[in-house]
């Protein structure tokens, strides 16, 4: 839904992210979310995982994310036969101008609301998502091969 906001709407809210920017934000919200991990590295693979997506689309994005200057490749201190993925400061400049959008928008549409209808619905929406997220991780979980 945000993704649909973001696509049609969003260049009449204050500084539009390009369809560019949107993509890279993905990939460095999965980076980052990664390395909050207990394992703390992220990986192509991990990020193919998280965006669920085939691994040769998130090499592809990943490519074009460090060609960008948002994303470093490291040797892992975990496993040094792996490489890493880490976020630049540019990248997490992207990253909270790609984190803040969504509030952007949420605060640009609903601005005449009263603020029990705004609060009931980001409480709903949250929900919403929030099962969404289970829904995915149910099925990713009985069918670990997709």
């Amino acid at each position: 839904m945000w993704g649909k906001l973001q696509a049609r709407d969003i260049s009449t809210l204050g500084t539009p992210m390009t369809q560019n920017e949107i993509s890279r934000g993905w990939v460095l919200q999965i980076v980052d979310e990664g390395i909050c991990t207990s394992e703390g590295e992220v990986t192509v693979g991990t990020l193919a995982e998280g965006l669920d997506i085939d691994p040769s689309t998130a090499s592809r994005l990943v490519s074009g994310t460090i060609r960008d200057g948002l994303l470093v490749r490291q040797i892992s201190q975990v496993d040094g036969r792996r490489s890493v993925l880490h976020i630049t400061r540019a990248g997490h400049v992207l990253l909270h101008r790609f984190r803040r959008q969504p509030r952007v928008v949420f605060e640009t549409v609903t601005k005449d609301w009263p603020a029990g209808e705004r609060d009931e619905f980001a409480r709903l929406f949250t929900r919403y998502v929030d099962e969404m997220a289970r829904i995915r991780a149910d099925r990713r979980s009985q069918d670990p091969a997709d």
